[in-house]
């Protein structure tokens, strides 16, 4: 996972911007979370691009992002802490999953109450 930990996936390091040369998914934020938090992600082309929510069990709790079609660069999607039936979820760990061509990325979030 540590190739896809970058710093800043737009600015290159003399500040220039850049297009991101792969999939990338920030740490949600804030992270823990109550009631809200911002899940950043950046593609490096043009896509189909899917990005659910799942509880430790590993069942799908939300879609944030259903399959559509985004172009490249930074994209920013919040999640309110409810289920895709609109019940707020309880307390606990949750992972976000990235799904970009053949590509998954996955990352942990903790919402406290």
């Amino acid at each position: 996972m540590g190739a896809f930990e970058i710093l800043n996936p737009v600015t290159g390091v003399d500040g220039t911007e850049t297009l991101p040369t792969h999939l990338w998914m920030g740490s949600n934020s804030p992270n823990p979370f109550n009631p809200t938090t911002k899940i950043q992600y950046s593609l490096p082309a043009s896509g189909r691009v899917s990005l659910k929510i799942y509880d430790v069990s590993g069942r799908l709790v939300r879609q944030l992002v259903h399959g559509e079609h985004q172009d490249e660069g930074l994209h920013t999607v919040t999640w309110d802490g409810r289920s895709s039936r609109g019940a707020t979820v309880s307390s606990g760990a949750y992972f976000c999953r990235i799904e970009f061509d053949d590509r998954v990325l996955t990352k942990k979030m903790m919402l406290v109450k």
